[in-house]
């Protein structure tokens, strides 16, 4: 596609076959994609640079380079992730700080191995149940409040229709353009329904296969996480000199957790990598020093 030259002079005054106006139809692709200090000097002038706005493909072109500029700016919040992410997390903490409270009270890794193994196929069960009840709640209530929206559109519009103007009024929207949005969500009551969804409830409609994939994620990372403590005890048979080695691979696997988890968080990798290993560590050290209390109490003639 040939480029179309803009220059100031044809946007303030308007070239010779169209005075006053820019064809931005004509725009070429290069133009639009242009970063946005280049764009105010090539496209149009500060005062006229809306107007590019108007032609759809303009904005089309325009928000593909925005999003293709800015896309690894942007951290990954997906549900899939967040799920990893709490399912990994209580994965290295709570079998790793059982494994090393029971150690402080035996000293074969035997009864150890068979006592995390229970926990963790009741903890991947309790948290795959925990991760499928979340998401159908989240579909619920979704869908409750959509109802409760559809109810309020069709029979209290005056109602639906002040809490619109509420919602722009601090924005200093004019009224007269909340009005011609009233006009439209008027004659497309299923738009109206959505925009309130959206801007006065915050609710963005969930993934209906969310429960289940929430449910296999939660569980699954937390029962792989649950693994890593565990390898240690399973080589030696000796719990106590499992338990070092447990605490190194626990704590390299808590670092890499915390280190990958800040990819997708945007916190810095280091500052989460060493919070991550301090709360595992931490909760290792209180189990065994309570499981320690315990034996020394018991043990008493």
């Amino acid at each position: 596609m040939p480029l179309v030259p803009v220059s100031h002079r044809d946007v303030e005054h308007g070239s010779r076959d169209s005075p006053g106006t820019v064809d931005y139809e004509a725009l070429s692709e290069h133009q639009l994609r242009q970063p946005p200090e280049v764009a105010r000097t090539s496209l149009a002038h500060a005062n006229h640079e809306p107007q590019v706005l108007r032609s759809s493909r303009a904005r089309k072109l325009i928000l593909e380079a925005h999003r293709s500029r800015h896309q690894e700016e942007h951290t990954d919040s997906s549900g899939v992730v967040q799920d990893a992410i709490l399912g990994a997390a209580d994965g290295l903490t709570v079998p790793f700080a059982l494994a090393a409270g029971l150690s402080g009270a035996f000293t074969q890794s035997s009864y150890i191995v068979l006592a995390v193994l229970s926990e963790l196929v009741a903890g991947g069960i309790s948290m795959g149940l925990g991760g499928w009840l979340a998401g159908r709640s989240e579909v619920q209530t979704f869908e409750s409040e959509r109802a409760r929206e559809e109810h309020e559109v069709r029979h209290v519009p005056l109602a639906e229709e002040a809490e619109i103007y509420e919602i722009f009024r601090p924005y200093g929207v004019p009224e007269t353009a909340i009005e011609s949005v009233l006009a439209h969500f008027r004659e497309h009551p299923r738009d109206w329904v959505d925009f309130m969804m959206k801007f006065e409830l915050g609710l963005s409609e969930p993934d209906r296969n969310r429960p289940w994939r929430s449910a296999i994620t939660v569980g699954g990372s937390y029962v792989l996480g649950g693994l890593v403590p565990l390898i240690p005890y399973l080589a030696i048979g000796n719990a106590r000199e499992a338990l070092r080695w447990s605490i190194f691979f626990t704590f390299l696997a808590l670092l890499l957790f915390g280190w990958v988890k800040a990819g997708f968080t945007g916190q810095g990798r280091w500052k989460s990598a060493i919070e991550t290993a301090a709360v595992g560590g931490c909760a290792a050290a209180a189990a065994y020093g309570i499981a320690r209390v315990f034996d020394s109490m018991t043990s008493r003639p």
